[in-house]
């Protein structure tokens, strides 16, 4: 009898050990899906703001900043980071500078981070803040971000803008 009742307790700590190991391993894989499931929320998103970015973009061509301002907006509402944001927040804040409304010019071209360097269109953001900076009197700055224009991918028309600023 005791010899059974030692063969239960070794089968049950077994058992357990097994569960245990299993348990263990379970949880030290990664959970599947969950990274493609936020990239397929992400891709789902941008593909959703396009017609809106497009539309936007249409409106800024023709001048009509009134609504490329909303528009914009709330394509970053939808996505505030990334190249769609990058975009809106640069045609943002052109629209600002146009309006003289350089605080707010400021506002939106501090926000593009520094990781789109080396793209052309960093450099007319930085271009746009230096002039903002410029208009409100602090120069200091807007020559600090105009050395930086000098160094980038700058279009030639904006070279010119930049010696005579």
């Amino acid at each position: 009898m005791i010899g059974i009742v030692n063969s239960m307790r070794l089968a049950k700590f077994l058992c357990l050990c097994s569960l245990t190991i299993i348990f263990l391993t379970a949880g030290c894989a990664p959970v599947p899906g969950k990274k493609e499931a936020i990239d397929r929320d992400l891709q789902r998103r941008r593909e959703a703001v396009r017609p809106q970015l497009r539309i936007a973009e249409e409106a800024y061509e023709k001048g009509r900043f009134d609504a490329a301002l909303i528009l914009y907006g709330n394509v970053l509402e939808k996505i505030p980071r990334g190249e769609e944001a990058f975009l809106s927040r640069l045609r943002r804040g052109e629209i600002f500078v146009v309006r003289e409304q350089y605080d707010n010019a400021i506002e939106e071209m501090k926000l593009i981070p520094k990781r789109f360097e080396g793209d052309p269109i960093y450099y007319d953001a930085l271009y746009n803040l230096a002039l903002s900076y410029s208009r409100l009197g602090k120069y200091d700055l807007s020559e600090r971000l105009l050395r930086e224009c000098k160094k980038g991918k700058i279009d030639t028309g904006r070279t010119a803008e930049i010696d005579i600023l």
